[in-house]
């Protein structure tokens, strides 16, 4: 078992590796769901799925148990703004997955390739 290679910045082994290299490349905005639609956390601007567009998703499992997972959504504004929203599921699932589910449905998707 030799050194593991190194890895690009967009195959990260854990959530808060990828999140530090989204943020350090300009993805600071912290995204999260109110009844009003996703705020931005230094701001608390609002914005409805039309004005949202998903650039990439990322999924991570627990270790210990793989029902506990979370998802990275890089994201940005149709105004510009970029950012990030992160998603628990299992055991530590937040928010209402059916309204969260609905709401993420109607966001538009411009799935990058892995390379950025």
């Amino acid at each position: 078992m030799g050194n593991k290679p190194n890895q690009d910045k967009e195959n990260m082994d854990t959530l808060s590796e990828t999140m530090n290299s989204l943020i350090e490349n300009g993805y600071s905005e912290e995204f999260y769901m109110s009844d009003l639609g996703f705020k931005v956390r230094s701001s608390e601007e609002v914005f409805k799925p039309d004005d949202l567009i998903i650039i990439k998703t990322y999924r991570f499992e627990g270790e210990s148990d793989p029902a506990d997972m979370s998802v990275l959504y890089k994201m940005e504004t149709t105004s510009g703004l970029k950012g990030y929203f992160t998603h628990a599921f299992g055991t530590y699932g937040l928010f209402d997955e059916v309204e969260m589910s609905e709401f993420l449905k109607k966001v538009k998707r411009e799935e990058e390739n892995d390379q950025d």
